[in-house]
């Protein structure tokens, strides 16, 4: 899967298997989103591994909050 950027308010159109880096919402960046077919597929929020997902549970339901 390729990595790439975009600015904020782009659209993933024309993307397709992917991951832009610090994709923006409207809750602040994700560390990546996932695009298939020119659509965000999904959000990853990446973490260390020494935190437990309940830490990060709340950030990533926020994050996806924002996305359109």
């Amino acid at each position: 899967m390729a990595r790439r950027s975009v600015r904020p308010g782009s659209a993933a159109h024309g993307l397709d298997r992917c991951a832009i880096a610090e994709y923006p919402t409207d809750y602040g960046p994700a560390d990546y989103a996932l695009c298939v077919g020119g659509q965000i597929f999904g959000i990853v929020e990446a973490k260390k591994l020494s935190l437990g997902p309940q830490n990060v549970l709340t950030q990533a339901e926020r994050l996806c909050q924002g996305r359109d």
